[in-house]
């Protein structure tokens, strides 16, 4: 869903028989005509770089314009550098 010409909202799920396996909302902008992420909450423990809400509890990963990212929340609710813990 685009909220401005350089803004958009972007929603993934799937599921099995009615119980969701994985979700995606993220928060982009468009830059030099490339949609990049700002912000992503996201389920999907099957992925190697994705999160499992039931183990780690809801996070938010954080993305500046050199795609450095702060991982917040989860069991212990604080930021890791790129690099750190995903």
């Amino acid at each position: 869903m685009k909220i401005t010409d350089s803004v958009r909202r972007r929603m993934e799920y799937s599921h099995d028989r009615g119980d969701v396996t994985r979700f995606l909302v993220q928060l982009e902008y468009r830059l030099d005509d490339t949609w990049t992420e700002v912000v992503r909450y996201d389920h999907d423990p099957k992925s190697e770089f994705g999160h499992n809400v039931t183990e780690e509890g809801l996070h938010i990963d954080i993305y500046n314009a050199e795609n450095y990212f702060h991982d917040l929340g989860g069991d212990t609710g604080e930021a890791v550098p790129d690099g750190g813990d995903q």
